[in-house]
């Protein structure tokens, strides 16, 4: 083989290892095109899927929302009512017995249960120190706060039970 053969040759050679090359970027190029075309329909498809659970949840937060405003009002409206109810209590006692302190009974005498301290049963109940069983010794003042307390504390712990129960799972 002369040179200029071996040259022809090997310019052969290079032409066909060219075109595979550009076949190859070309096909390459082509597979690049079509991922990302795949790559853009997905990343479509991930925005409309966050834009819908993000509104799923927005709605859900708003209907949370409003049982929440509701359990609170339903509980501010029971703070109310029970406020007025030990305020009237209190008023009454001390309205009953004036310039004697205020006497709230206590569950235990409505059932019948004798009162602690009570160790010999032919003694009248508080006998020796002068104060009927129940009396408590402090303000008319006092005994409001307390009575307020109270029912904030009662209406405040049937808020918390109202919102702490499980909330149905949604049917989907």
């Amino acid at each position: 083989m002369t040179l200029q053969n071996i040259r022809l040759a090997a310019a052969i050679v290079a032409g066909i290892a060219i075109a595979l090359l550009v076949a190859a970027l070309l096909l390459t190029r082509a597979t690049l095109a079509e991922e990302r075309g795949k790559f853009e329909i997905w990343k479509t498809a991930v925005a409309h899927a966050q834009a819908e659970a993000k509104a799923d949840a927005l709605e859900e937060k708003a209907k949370q929302e409003a049982k929440d405003a509701k359990a609170a009002q339903s509980a501010q409206s029971d703070y109310d009512a029970l406020r007025e109810r030990y305020t009237g209590l209190v008023r009454t006692q001390a309205a009953r017995h004036p310039g004697s302190g205020v006497d709230l009974r206590r569950p235990a005498d409505d059932a019948g249960v004798s009162p602690e301290g009570a160790e010999n049963p032919d003694l009248p109940v508080g006998a020796g120190d002068g104060l009927p069983f129940g009396t408590i010794l402090i303000s008319q003042g006092d005994a409001l706060i307390c009575a307020e307390n109270t029912a904030y504390a009662q209406g405040a712990y049937s808020w918390a039970s109202q919102i702490s129960r499980p909330a149905a799972s949604p049917e989907r």
